[in-house]
C-alpha cells in the first residue's frame, strides 16, 4: 500500500472551515480499492507524534488559505526534514495565490487566463465591483465613473453577469469544481436583480428548477470547452489541488471571467441549499457523491502522472 495524507490544522482540523464535507465518506474507499493507504491527522501535531511511521507519501493540506500559514508552513518542513520523498497538496506557495484575490488576478492575468480587470486608483473610471481582497461573502459595493474607490479593497471593472428568464433578471455565476487543471463539476448559481446585490452564493440561488437547469443548458453546457480551457490552465498555475473556481458568464461579450478561487474538496453549500429540488435539476453531481467519485479518481491519476503513486484501477469505473 501506499501512503495519502490528509493532514489538517489545529483550529479546524480536517474540515478545514467549509473545505471539506462529505469527502472523505465517498473518498476513502475508492482510493483503499486504488491500492492507496489513506491517514488522516487532525493536525501538525498529530502528523509530527506518527511522522516516524511514513517514508514516502502524498501530503494533502486541509487548510482554509485566508487563515495563518503557521502550519502549513511547520508541516512543509516536517515533511523535508523526515519523509524520503513526498508530494506536497496545497502547499503555501499556492496558498498565498489562492488567499488574496488581487494576487490571484495577477497570477492568472499573467498567464492570460481571462480576469475582470482591476481598477486602478481612487477614482472610478468606469462600473466598478468592489470587494474585500480577502474572505467570502463580505459586504461588496459598486462604484460607477467619477465615483470614489478606496484602494484597500479588491476593486476590478464590473462584468455584467445579468441572464434573463422568462421575464425576470438574475446576476448568474458558475462554479467549477477542479482537481489540477481538470474540471469535473460545475454548478449554476444565481440572485435576482431586484435584490439589488450582484455578489452570488448559494443561498441566494433561488429553488426554481426550471430557472437553474435554463441556465445550466445554456451556460455550462453550451460553454463547457471554454471552462475547461480556463481551468486547465489555472491548474497550470496553482498545480494539483482540490479547487473551486468562481466563473463569472458576461452577457454582453459571451466571454467567462474567472473572479475567485479557493481550495475546497467538495461543494456542500450549494448541495445542502439544493437538497429540496434534488431531483428536479440537472446538477446531478451535487449528490450522492458524485463529484466526489470524479475527484478521488482524478486525484490518483494525477498523482500517478506526477511519479507519486502507482495506480491501480479500481474494479469499476466509479470505484462502487
Amino acid at each position: 500500500m501506499q501512503d495519502i495524507l490528509f493532514v489538517g490544522t489545529k483550529k479546524n482540523a480536517l474540515h478545514g472551515n467549509g473545505k471539506v464535507g462529505y469527502f472523505f465518506q465517498y473518498a476513502e474507499p475508492i482510493l483503499n480499492r486504488c491500492g492507496l493507504n489513506v491517514f488522516k491527522y487532525e493536525s501538525f501535531d498529530a502528523l509530527e507524534a506518527r511522522i516516524s511511521q511514513h517514508k514516502r507519501a502524498v501530503v494533502a493540506l486541509i487548510y482554509n488559505e485566508e487563515e495563518s500559514f503557521e502550519e502549513v508552513l511547520n508541516t512543509e518542513d516536517l515533511c523535508s526534514n523526515h519523509l524520503e520523498r513526498f508530494l506536497l497538496v496545497h502547499p503555501y506557495k499556492t496558498g498565498q495565490i489562492v488567499s488574496s484575490k488581487a494576487a490571484s488576478n495577477e497570477a492568472f492575468s499573467k498567464r492570460g487566463i481571462n480576469v475582470p480587470p482591476m481598477a486602478a486608483g481612487t477614482t472610478a473610471l468606469g462600473k466598478v465591483f468592489s470587494n474585500v481582497i480577502q474572505g467570502s461573502g463580505q459586504a461588496v459595493s459598486t462604484r460607477h465613473a467619477g465615483e470614489t474607490l478606496d484602494e484597500r479593497r479588491y476593486n476590478t471593472a464590473f462584468i455584467n453577469t445579468v441572464h434573463s428568464f422568462r421575464g425576470k433578471d438574475y446576476f448568474v455565476s458558475l462554479r467549477a469544481m477542479c482537481v489540477g487543471g481538470v474540471c469535473h463539476s460545475v454548478y449554476v448559481r444565481c440572485r435576482p436583480v431586484d435584490e439589488g446585490n450582484p455578489s452570488v452564493h448559494a443561498i441566494n440561488t433561488p429553488l426554481e428548477p426550471d430557472l437553474l437547469n435554463y441556465l445550466y443548458t445554456r451556460l455550462v453546457i453550451g460553454f463547457r470547452d471554454y471552462i475547461n480551457e480556463i481551468c486547465r490552465s489555472v491548474g497550470d498555475v496553482l498545480g494539483l489541488g482540490f479547487y473551486s473556481h468562481d466563473l463569472l458568464p458576461c452577457a454582453d461579450s459571451g466571454e467567462i471571467y474567472i473572479c475567485e478561487t479557493g481550495f475546497k474538496f467538495d461543494e456542500i453549500s450549494l448541495k445542502h441549499h439544493l437538497m429540496p429540488i434534488k431531483d428536479q435539476v440537472v446538477m446531478a453531481d451535487l449528490f450522492e457523491g458524485r463529484e466526489i467519485i470524479k475527484a478521488a479518481h482524478l486525484f490518483v491519476q494525477q498523482a500517478a502522472d506526477l511519479g507519486f503513486l502507482s495506480y491501480k484501477k479500481p474494479p469499476t469505473a466509479l470505484g462502487v
